[in-house]
């Protein structure tokens, strides 16, 4: 009885912890004509513990793959309580260089949230989105 007891106690506590999510499509702005590529993502901790730190990322994934230079830009959150969301908003023009084409070589926007797996979530497999450039 007390190794069924453990047993459920293990489940259970499997069953708790932070969960972190892309809430919703990631809203991405791209028109290199207007100097604009810009992306807006919410991140939501959809679980019932609060997050510690951890880092998102959004790539610009590339068509040809740039050498050098390739496009990312990295935040750090530094909590996220149970239940919260977050938007993180940024723009990938600085990042702008001949190596990666100006940008012009970007077909898609890819959020990774969590990438060093920083915090022990209840799920690992619910943290990326992927957004096509139009």
């Amino acid at each position: 009885m007390l190794a069924v007891a453990v047993l459920f106690g293990v489940l259970l506590a499997g069953c708790h912890g932070p969960d972190l999510v892309v809430d919703g499509t990631p809203d991405v702005d791209w028109d290199l004509a207007n100097d604009k590529a810009e992306v807006s993502v919410t991140v939501k901790n959809k679980g019932d513990r609060d997050a510690g730190q951890f880092l998102v990322y959004v790539d610009a994934d590339e068509d040809p793959v740039s050498s050098n230079h390739r496009p990312q830009l990295h935040f750090t959150v530094e909590q996220l309580a149970a239940g919260e969301s977050i938007t993180l908003e940024d723009s990938f023009i600085p990042l702008k260089h001949p190596a990666n084409a100006n940008l012009a070589n970007v077909d898609e926007i890819h959020v990774i949230v969590d990438p060093k797996s920083m915090v022990k979530e209840k799920s690992e497999n619910n943290n990326e989105a992927k957004v096509p450039v139009n």
